[in-house]
């Protein structure tokens, strides 16, 4: 999740404003609750820092998490959303597909992500060139916006409730 500057004319993160809106716990009638556990920290936009945040996170300590907890507690990881600013775009957006390929934008410290990242021996060797989720982004994307307007002062930078809709994407820009 980005920090400062988040984008033009935008004082405060968006990204973050969405994790925290974000409930602790869904409840469930016929099934065990999910536990929604969340990074507190602000992730730089600098692919440096994202390749060495993410694969922190999917080690699942539970202290990464929350420093208060046992650095040897440990968590399993079922699903992690990536939530991001589009500064294309004056909403939320759910991409429906993540590219593997063709990241030519540089970071946001002006650093261009290293080549060869998908070629033999790189850290997506393997890796399919689309990946797809199997959740209804439709769904999703539809609940969170009846939810987070409600929860979301609507004059923060002059948001309404038209601009906080969600923008289904076929591909990051």
């Amino acid at each position: 999740m980005g920090v400062k500057p988040y984008a033009p004319g935008v004082p405060y993160n968006t990204s973050a404003m969405v994790r925290d809106a974000m409930p602790d716990i869904i409840e469930r009638h016929k099934a065990g609750p999910i536990k929604i556990v969340k990074y507190p920290h602000d992730i730089e936009s600098h692919y440096s820092e994202v390749m060495r945040v993410i694969p922190e996170l999917w080690r699942g300590k539970l202290s990464v998490f929350d420093p208060k907890c046992p650095p040897n507690q440990m968590i399993h990881i079922d699903l992690m959303l990536h939530i991001g600013m589009r500064r294309s775009e004056n909403c939320y957006c759910f991409e429906k597909k993540a590219r593997r390929d063709g990241y030519e934008k540089p970071g946001s410290d002006g650093v261009q992500l290293p080549p060869g990242n998908a070629e033999r021996g790189g850290i997506w060797e393997g890796l399919p060139e689309v990946l797809e989720p199997a959740l209804d982004i439709e769904l999703a994307g539809g609940r969170v916006a009846k939810e987070l307007p409600v929860s979301v002062p609507l004059d923060r930078a002059n948001c309404t409730r038209s601009n906080l809709n969600f923008h289904l994407s076929g591909h990051p820009e």
